[in-house]
């Protein structure tokens, strides 16, 4: 027998490291998705640069700040192409 005292799981508390590890492992991507911008800022700040939770915040961010950016870009090419369909069509089918 040994002279150590059995201690029942849950008695001792986890390192802030191992709840992190744990909240990493129990992550889903979507959730982030859904947080509003104060909630993800909030959640950001309780982690350190070196964690993989501060990056997927940050690629969050860079990811709803590039949703606009494709949008644009998107609606730009659209009407590009009108534009040239129109000149195609204007000049092979000129007004007498």
């Amino acid at each position: 027998m040994s002279d150590y005292p059995v201690i029942p799981k849950g008695i001792l508390a986890k390192t802030p490291k191992a709840k992190r590890k744990d909240e990493l492992a129990s992550l889903d991507v979507e959730k982030l998705r859904e947080m509003d911008a104060k909630t993800l800022a909030a959640w950001q700040s309780e982690h350190d640069k070196d964690e993989p939770q501060w990056r997927l915040a940050e690629y969050e961010w860079q990811r709803r700040a590039g949703v606009p950016a494709r949008r644009i870009a998107i609606i730009a090419l659209v009407i590009s192409f009108i534009s040239l369909l129109w000149t195609a069509w204007v000049y092979w089918h000129p007004r007498h």
